[in-house]
C-alpha cells in the first residue's frame, strides 16, 4: 500500500535525519500525493492510503511533463460529435434503462439483446451493448439480462454464452466504491493570488473536518 511504501522508503541515514528529509518526505506524501490522489480518484484520504502502491507510481511517471486538459466547450461538443452521423430517431434520452432481455431473433450462434427503459418502451435486437456507466451498475444490468436467458433445452452455444456472461458479472462485482463529495465551482478567490503559481489542478486542502471549525488551506507552489 502507499502507506507501507512510505514507510519503507523514508530516508534512515543520519545525515538525511539531520536535514529534516524523513520529514520533508512525509510532509510531501501527506500533503502533495494523497490530495492529488484524492482528487484523481474521488476518494478520501484513508481509501488512498490504502491503494496499491504501484497504481500510484505507474500514474506519476506516466503522466510526467502532460496537462490536464478538458474540452474547451464542454462535454456535450464531445456527444455531438460522436453522434453527428447518427439520425435523430435513433437517440434516445432522459430514458434510464431497467433491464436487458435475451432475445433470439437472431438465432442461438447470435443471441440478441432487448433494452427496456423505465417509461416501457422496449428497443429490440441490439448485436452489441456498450456500458458507460460503473461496473456496479453494468453488472447489475448484466444480471436482469441472465436472468432472462432461457433455461430449458439450452444448447452447448447458450450455456457457453452464459457462462461468458456470468464471468463478466463476476469480474465487475469485483470493484469496490466509497462515498464522496464533490463540490465544482468557480470561485477565483480559491485559487493560488499569484498567476503564475496557478496550475491545471489547484487543490484546496481542508485540515478540519469540524463544521464548526472548518478550515482551508491553500497548497504552496509545489502542491500542484
Amino acid at each position: 500500500t502507499l502507506r507501507e511504501w512510505t514507510l519503507h522508503t523514508a530516508p534512515t541515514y543520519p545525515v538525511f535525519q539531520l536535514l529534516k528529509l524523513n520529514i520533508y518526505w512525509h510532509h510531501f506524501i501527506a500533503n502533495v500525493v494523497i490530495p492529488l490522489f484524492s482528487a484523481v480518484c474521488t476518494a478520501g484520504e484513508d481509501y488512498i492510503w490504502e491503494m496499491p502502491v504501484e497504481e500510484i507510481l505507474d500514474y506519476i511517471w506516466q503522466t510526467i511533463g502532460s496537462h490536464h486538459y478538458v474540452v474547451a466547450n464542454g462535454v456535450r461538443e464531445v456527444a455531438s460529435k460522436m453522434t453527428a452521423n447518427m439520425a435523430e430517431d435513433q437517440l434516445h434520452l432522459g430514458e434510464p434503462i431497467l433491464e436487458l432481455i435475451y432475445s433470439s431473433e437472431g438465432g442461438e450462434n447470435d443471441p440478441k439483446v432487448d433494452v427496456r427503459c423505465s417509461n416501457g418502451k422496449v428497443y429490440k435486437s441490439f448485436s452489441h451493448v456498450v456500458f458507460a456507466t460503473q461496473a456496479n451498475h453494468g453488472s447489475t444490468l448484466l444480471k436482469t439480462y441472465l436472468d432472462s436467458c432461457p433455461v430449458s433445452e439450452a444448447s452447448s452455444d447458450l450455456l457457453s454464452h452464459k457462462d461468458a456472461i456470468q464471468a463478466l458479472i463476476d469480474c465487475l462485482s469485483q470493484f469496490t466504491y466509497c462515498p464522496s463529495i464533490v463540490v465544482n465551482h468557480t470561485d477565483e478567490p480559491m485559487l493560488p493570488p499569484i498567476p503564475s503559481d496557478r496550475r491545471d489542478l489547484n487543490l484546496v486542502r481542508i485540515i478540519s473536518s469540524s463544521p464548526s471549525n472548518t478550515k482551508f488551506e491553500k497548497p504552496s507552489l509545489g502542491e500542484y
